[in-house]
């Protein structure tokens, strides 16, 4: 905490989503999802209506 002339306190500026930035913000690698679909991959664990699409064009 900073004081002011006058004798009252200023609380920190401090910017904590800058100061954590570096933490979360990282580079990804892209993922084709038309092509992982028809290799397979399931996002949910329900039944995708993309599945059925995916089984008829690998057939």
């Amino acid at each position: 905490m900073k004081k002011r002339e006058h004798g009252t306190v200023e609380p920190d500026t401090r910017n904590y989503v800058a100061k954590h930035a570096r933490c979360f913000n990282k580079a990804a690698k892209f993922e084709d999802r038309k092509k992982a679909l028809k290799r397979g991959k399931v996002k949910h664990k329900g039944i995708s209506p993309y599945q059925d699409v995916a089984l008829a064009a690998a057939a």
